[in-house]
């Protein structure tokens, strides 16, 4: 790795160059691969609980990770295809009811140092969540920095259900800032699961309303589509995803999904994968995927014809920009197929991606000046 910053002597600080490459965890699966540790519940024959010796292992190792100058960036995940199922009914939950004030005083405090060691660490933290993500689970999610859950997860919030504040462990400071209070209340008051499609689609919608789209707007995703959108992300993005996601094995720096777009207006913009995209994908672009963008923007103007508001002005002239930038981008589409363009995925992707970067019709460019130069002469 070249050298960042400015030359000088390295410190010696006591108990600042720790190394946790080689640390032998007792009670959770740790591995250090590159610079990223991964961090794995491991108890999948029931579902990964968690007991009092893994929360404190847990609790000194995200401490640990302070001072830890070979890890980078740490992942927790559970195996055996779950997350975590929370705190074990049988180690934790029936000892707990025992115990005396101070004994339930210190198990509070641990659980929430846990928490608080995890927002402390420097290094980004990420969740991976398949299956079951309940209770101190859902939380240790909620305390990563960020949390990527397949179709099949589903996240709980089941404090109330088992007769606790659903603040356990922070979650009622916690969840309001990632998903927001109303959808914060609704989960920690009734305890309902959160599949894992439709925590997409909030994310969807939060997205789309944050730049600068309606509630009425968005609300118009499911006739664009033609079926309601968790249903689209779940039975069909997600299954035709996953069928490919072995590509990352063989291509881990290879951009499989491409983002084109028409530009700064976003009067077009689609991503296309590179084991679906040919010369025929081209023709479809163009002839149905542009053509009905197109005339949904020419009936807004219709709807906007005889509103004289501020708001819809600025509407009107956005959509007047958006019509005239995608009526470039179909004019280097064109120009892409006069000139022969026939994208093949076994030609490699830097043959096929360099005449859409040349053209500007990336969102972001792939190929560095002298590999653009060097495909765009490749022989076809």
């Amino acid at each position: 790795m070249s050298q960042k910053y400015l030359p000088g002597q390295p410190h010696q600080l006591p108990r600042h160059n720790n190394k946790l490459a080689s640390y032998k965890a007792e009670h959770v699966l740790f591995d250090v691969k590159e610079g990223v540790a991964t961090l794995t519940l491991n108890r999948p024959e029931r579902k990964n609980p968690l007991s009092f010796e893994s929360y404190a292992e847990m609790r000194d190792l995200f401490r640990a990770l302070a001072y830890a100058e070979d890890v980078h960036a740490v992942v927790v995940t559970g195996a055996g295809g779950n997350f975590c199922s929370g705190g074990d009914v049988h180690e934790i939950i029936g000892p707990l009811t025992k115990l005396d004030m101070p004994g339930l005083l210190a198990f509070t405090r641990m659980t929430g140092d846990l928490v608080k060691a995890m927002r402390a660490c420097p290094q980004p933290i990420v969740s991976a969540i398949d299956g079951i993500c309940a209770g101190a689970g859902a939380l240790l999610a909620l305390a990563s920095d960020m949390r990527y859950g397949t179709a099949r997860s589903k996240t709980y919030f089941l404090f109330n259900k088992v007769g606790l504040a659903g603040c356990d462990m922070g979650a009622c400071a916690l969840l309001p800032r990632v998903i927001g209070q109303g959808r914060a209340s609704e989960l920690l008051y009734t305890g309902r699961g959160l599949p894992g499609e439709e925590a997409l689609s909030q994310r969807l919608e939060q997205h789309c309303l944050q730049n600068g789209f309606t509630a009425a707007q968005y609300m118009q995703l499911d006739s664009l589509i033609g079926r309601p959108i968790n249903e689209y992300l779940n039975h069909y993005f997600f299954n035709h995803l996953s069928n490919h996601l072995n590509l990352f094995m063989y291509l881990p720096k290879t951009p499989f999904i491409w983002h084109l777009t028409s530009g700064e207006h976003q009067g077009f913009d689609a991503y296309i994968l590179i084991y679906k995209w040919n010369r025929d994908s081209l023709f479809k672009l163009k002839s149905q995927y542009i053509s009905s963008r197109v005339q949904n923007l020419e009936y807004r103007q219709i709807q906007l014809q005889d509103v004289n508001t501020a708001q819809s002005q600025a509407e009107k002239e956005t959509i007047r920009l958006q019509l005239v930038e995608i009526d470039k981008f179909k004019s280097k589409i064109d120009e892409l197929i006069a000139e022969g363009y026939d994208p093949k995925l076994d030609d490699g992707v830097g043959k096929n991606i360099a005449p859409l970067q040349k053209k500007g019709l990336l969102r972001a460019e792939v190929l560095k000046s002298t590999q653009l130069t060097k495909y765009l002469n490749a022989d076809w």
